[in-house]
């Protein structure tokens, strides 16, 4: 027959093993909260990462409008399957001047290289092959703009600059709709200037 002392001892046991199943429980508990909350940390410093890197994407795309919003682009996206095409228009109000196309090239430089720092800090956060896809995108706009702007007589014609523009536009919206839903590949998303379309609206000079 067991004692009460030895009822009390029993118990003891059970409750210190008990307590001891709820302590491992609440750790493991607590350590997959920090897991969860690291993960949360890591997700929004991608994601600020991928949107510092739009913003310059942003940033160039603007500056490739040499006449400085004078004539009056407009422009919108549009998908013909997953590949990313695009619509613009503009007034022809004035021509930019061989004087300022220099200076004008020179502060788009700038933000392409802005480009390539953001994107020093996006390539920790993403895949190589992600970082990869899009590095071609942007090298491969990149090419373009050298090859149509960089003399400075086309740099005032604004059918070429807003062709580059306007393409420019399209690979930002392309690698927004990627990082959204990523199953698509990213280069089946980017345009090309083949999926470009500028016109000229009425009331040009």
């Amino acid at each position: 027959m067991r004692t009460f002392d030895s009822w009390i001892s029993i118990s003891g046991t059970i409750f210190s093993a008990v307590a001891a199943i709820a302590a491992s429980a609440a750790l493991y508990h607590s350590s997959q909260q920090v897991s969860l909350a690291r993960e949360a940390l890591k997700s929004n410093d991608r994601n600020q990462a991928f949107v510092t890197y739009l913003n310059e994407v942003g940033a160039f795309c603007e500056s490739l409008d040499f006449s400085q919003g004078q004539n009056e682009l407009e422009w919108s996206t549009f998908k013909n399957g997953a590949r990313v095409k695009v619509f613009a228009s503009y007034r022809f109000n004035m021509l930019v001047k061989k004087s300022n196309a220099a200076i004008l090239l020179e502060a788009s430089r700038k933000k392409y290289r802005a480009i390539q720092d953001a994107g020093i800090s996006l390539q920790v956060w993403l895949d190589d092959g992600d970082y990869d896809a899009i590095f071609r995108a942007m090298d491969g706009l990149h090419r373009e703009y050298l090859r149509r702007l960089q003399a400075t007589a086309a740099a005032g014609d604004p059918q070429k600059y807003f062709e580059l523009a306007a393409l420019c536009y399209g690979m930002r919206d392309a690698l927004i709709g990627w990082y959204k839903q990523c199953e698509t590949p990213l280069s089946e998303r980017i345009p090309t200037l083949s999926d470009v379309t500028v016109i000229v609206r009425p009331g040009a000079i």
